[in-house]
């Protein structure tokens, strides 16, 4: 995919990439219960599209799954020039693993990343998110983002 553009500007849309729990009794966690929760809060505010790339549409224990999953991210990105990238905290194990999404998206589009409603930022050491918001500060801090008023 072509580099896109990312000036920490202008954003067209959201993209949202859900990740959600793995364990092997029982699966991939939901995501209904993330996206009836944390949705409401990202869309206040903002009249930008949110496109919701969801992985619990793909089984990951099968080795061309992350493939189908970036695949579905890069055909509901092609219409944007320029989207704010969402990926949300689940768990603070899963830290490093929210580190090597963005950073692959981020290498594919060059645009920003918000990692959302994490309550541990001190935990995060990488550089690749460009936002980290806690829970509380959702929707605020990511409406002023998209404003560009921070």
């Amino acid at each position: 995919m072509e580099s896109k553009n990312s000036t920490t500007g202008y954003y067209n849309a959201l993209v949202w990439l859900l990740m959600t729990d793995y364990e092997k009794d029982k699966g991939y966690t939901p995501s209904k219960y993330l996206i009836d929760t944390i949705k409401p809060k990202i869309i206040q505010g903002t009249d930008l599209p949110l496109e919701i790339v969801d992985s619990t549409l793909f089984d990951f224990t099968i080795a061309k799954g992350l493939n189908d999953f970036f695949d579905l991210f890069f055909d509901k990105t092609k219409p944007f020039e320029n989207a704010l990238i969402i990926l949300s905290f689940s768990k603070e194990k899963y830290i490093v693993r929210d580190f090597y999404l963005a950073n692959l998206a981020k290498s594919y589009t060059c645009w920003d990343v918000a990692y959302i409603n994490c309550p541990c930022p001190n935990k995060v050491t990488t550089k690749v998110f460009d936002y980290i918001i806690g829970p509380d500060e959702l929707p605020n801090k990511l409406t002023k983002i998209i404003k560009h008023e921070n």
